[in-house]
């Protein structure tokens, strides 16, 4: 009789070291629920105070507003599993990653731009506009960074959308930067070739062709073509002329000096050149040099 109760004893541990296992087992295996009181919290927040931003202007705004979109974008795996919140979350992260990038925090937005693209793909959106964003935006940033490779390609896409859609100011943009890493890798004719490019362009701001004529200048005189590099000086400083007084036209001006003093340099006009770079730090912008 004892040794019967021993078995029944032991039978019965037995059974609930089995029970409690499966239990486990199975809490463990539940993947995380989506909290949406949670969620709601965090994106009323964020969208208020996105919205206090593009109303005043002050980057404050969406520094406090990074907090509750970093809480959200914390939540991928559960947001993108739920059809009801995908479009949520792939939104908050193009958003926080523009807002990276107005904060000047390129390598944080980089990675948010490239997360963006990938889902964009992988979820097939049909958001064109902001994909175009995304890679103009996304390729400045390699460039800043010296990945002149990667930018091109990205820049290339976005030029695709802008002309097939005929934004002319945002094709403009891109050719302008799609210019930059094809000098920077020395690859001038094809940098020479895109900017050309700009001019067929209808309407066109006088800020957009001053832009291209110093990029060309500034071409010109790294392939020692002084003649070309004289005459899109000359060009950018009529557009200009034409352009407002306000900060873009003395940070053009600014660019065009530093071009001219380099030109000044390979003519051997050192006095002048000195001149010139001067005319870049004091801010001036509608001095004119010897020889310019």
């Amino acid at each position: 009789m004892f040794w019967f109760k021993n078995i029944i004893i032991l039978i019965f541990a037995i059974h609930l070291i089995i029970l409690y296992s499966c239990k486990n087992k199975i809490i463990t295996g539940v993947p995380d629920f989506v909290d949406t009181s949670r969620i709601t919290y965090w994106r009323k927040n964020y969208d208020t105070l996105n919205t206090q931003y593009k109303n005043s202007n002050e980057k404050k705004y969406i520094q406090e507003a990074g907090v509750f979109a970093d809480s959200l974008l914390n939540l991928e795996a559960q947001l993108l599993n739920d059809t009801n919140y995908r479009q949520i979350y792939i939104k908050i992260l193009f958003s926080r990653a523009a807002n990276l990038n107005t904060l000047e925090n390129y390598i944080k937005s980089r990675e948010l731009f490239d997360r963006y693209i990938f889902l964009y793909l992988e979820y097939k959106l049909d958001k064109p506009v902001y994909l175009a964003y995304a890679q103009l935006t996304l390729a400045n940033i390699y460039s800043r960074y010296g990945d002149y490779k990667k930018a091109i390609l990205l820049l290339q896409q976005a030029l695709d959308y802008y002309t097939a859609v005929n934004v002319s100011e945002n094709a403009a943009s891109c050719i302008l930067n799609l210019s930059i890493p094809f000098k920077e890798l020395r690859r001038y004719d094809e940098a020479v070739n895109t900017l050309q490019k700009i001019f067929e362009i209808t309407p066109l701001t006088p800020k957009r062709k001053a832009k291209a004529c110093i990029e060309l200048a500034d071409i010109y005189t790294r392939q020692n073509k002084i003649t070309e590099a004289g005459t899109q000086l000359k060009n950018a400083k009529q557009f200009l002329a034409l352009m407002p007084y306000a900060p873009d036209r003395t940070i053009a001006y600014a660019g065009l000096h530093n071009i001219e003093g380099d030109l000044l340099m390979a003519n051997h006009k050192h006095a002048d050149a000195i001149k010139a770079y001067q005319q870049v730090g004091q801010g001036k912008a509608d001095a004119v040099h010897p020889g310019s």
